[in-house]
């Protein structure tokens, strides 16, 4: 199945999915590939950490963790990555065929600062990784609560969750070919 979809419309339902949220989104192929996301690059936080020895790819197995349960339960995929911050992802589906993958997230569960910067110093800890090195990328975490990043994704039918923000109309445009990107299935 060829998926015809104008990058620029997706873009524009990202940035705005952005703004009303501050929770950075990231669309995936089946492969687990990038197709779009906003913000494009990941949180300063992340990307400081990622500089880790080895804790990309952790990063990664954590996503693709995350699309195999939502890919075999057909539900929403809420949790906290190996660097507690909270994530969600929710598969995307069109007549049982899988589309790819929608994930928000990069976020802090804790309002307080205090407890924030000593639950991620703990984490970081059992990494061999001082946390007090990303002191101010840690302060600067957005912070959203579980039930918020469940509601943001969720649809009101349970079995069938989906960015009910965004308008996935945008993967089947037809118009302004110059714009299409294609995702093959």
């Amino acid at each position: 199945m060829e998926l015809k979809f104008d990058k620029n419309q997706l873009l524009e339902y990202l940035v705005s999915f952005y703004r009303l949220t501050r929770m950075r989104v990231v669309l995936f192929d089946p492969e687990s590939h990038i197709i779009c996301s906003y913000p494009e690059s990941d949180c300063p936080f992340c990307q400081a950490v990622q500089g880790e020895m080895g804790l990309k790819e952790k990063c990664i197995e954590s996503n693709e963790a995350s699309f195999e349960e939502c890919k075999k339960t057909g539900q929403l995929s809420l949790y906290r990555c190996h660097a507690s911050l909270l994530e969600s992802t929710t598969v995307l589906k069109s007549q049982g065929t899988v589309l790819g993958y929608a994930m928000i997230g990069q976020c802090s569960c804790y309002k307080d600062k205090k407890k924030r910067y000593e639950e991620m110093h703990r984490l970081l800890a059992k990494e061999g990784i001082d946390a007090s090195k990303y002191k101010e990328e840690i302060d600067h975490l957005t912070y959203k609560n579980e039930e918020y990043s469940f509601a943001v994704l969720k649809k009101k039918k349970k079995k069938s969750p989906s960015f009910s923000v965004l308008n996935l109309n945008a993967l089947n445009q037809k118009e302004n070919a110059a714009n299409y990107g294609t995702l093959k299935t």
